[in-house]
């Protein structure tokens, strides 16, 4: 089988700018209380007359050594808080401006974060800057959102987002994922303190780690093309392996990702349908795929269920 990846597909830009002094993202320390939450230190019975102190979820993310192994690749301007970029490598799924929010609100949501930290740039007497070192204020502008609300400014939801922010968001979105999967990106200067784990040429574990990743993610972003092309590219790097190491459940349940999954497989069978370097962002770009070919009366089928968010 010959697998296709998304990742090798032109990627979003991604700043890589002379080197600055290296700095860090400063804690979120407000994530630290002592209320009464959700998050409990222990039961009240076990610890009646004694103090205790609470730690939300946030704050414990933060407290996470992967956490802050990440942090060191989304380099932002000193004073500015983005913890919850580097939360989302080690779990996409974690919800902060975001939680109990609708799409819609998350985009409302994201676009007051946007505006307060252009705000804050320019009371430091330095605007947002497009082109800054290492793309440093492309973090500090987007480090108030979780991966669901990147989405939400990547997908322009509500019509609230300029095409810089949209492309910003999805730079920022393909870090997270590549780091996430074993897979540099970010400045130059630190890619010697990055670890790559699984092995890059492992492609089956790398499959695999792609698989459990993605599937953490929000349920607005497996409705889109962009997720179910990366999850068939998972797919096929876990089942490149023998016959007798594929496993079931890296096997996807939702129906685009196996059209496009047996699409892929096809690429083996001649090298015009395998020799491609496009991206598959639009259902058009996916039907102008050579290995697409011969799919796409059943992709218009899967569209008209309605299930996807597709351009």
């Amino acid at each position: 089988m010959v697998a296709v990846s998304s990742f090798l597909f032109s990627a979003p830009t991604v700043k890589n700018a002379e080197p600055k002094a290296s700095q860090a993202p400063e804690k979120n320390t407000a994530a630290l209380n002592t209320s009464e939450s959700e998050d409990s230190a222990a039961p009240a019975a076990e610890n009646a007359g004694k103090d205790t102190v609470k730690i939300s979820k946030a704050a414990q993310a933060l407290l996470d050594p992967e956490v802050q192994y990440y942090s060191q690749f989304m380099v932002a301007r000193e004073g500015f808080d983005i913890s919850a970029l580097s939360i989302a490598i080690v779990n996409p799924g974690a919800e902060g401006i975001s939680k109990g929010k609708t799409l819609s609100e998350t985009a409302q949501a994201a676009r007051a974060s946007l505006n307060e930290r252009y705000g804050a740039m320019a009371a430091q007497g330095q605007p947002f800057d497009y082109n800054s070192w290492e793309g440093a204020d492309w973090n500090t502008l987007m480090g108030g959102l979780d991966r669901r609300a990147l989405l939400a400014v990547k997908t322009n939801e509500g019509g609230m987002f300029s095409l810089q922010e949209q492309e910003i968001a999805e730079s920022i979105m393909y870090t997270q994922r590549s780091l996430a999967t074993g897979q540099y990106s970010g400045p130059e200067r630190l890619r010697g303190n990055f670890r790559a784990n699984p092995d890059p040429y492992d492609v089956v574990s790398l499959g695999r780690k792609g698989i459990n990743w993605l599937e953490k993610v929000s349920d607005d972003e497996k409705r889109t093309l962009t997720w179910a092309v990366d999850r068939a590219t998972a797919q096929s790097f876990a089942n490149s392996g023998s016959k007798d190491s594929r496993r079931r459940e890296d096997i996807s349940q939702d129906p685009l990702v196996n059209l496009i999954a047996k699409a892929m497989e096809t690429m083996s069978q001649s090298l015009e349908r395998a020799t491609w370097s496009g991206r598959a962002d639009t259902v058009k770009d996916l039907k102008q795929a050579p290995w697409f070919k011969g799919f796409e009366s059943q992709l218009d089928q899967i569209i008209a269920s309605g299930r996807y968010r597709l351009t």
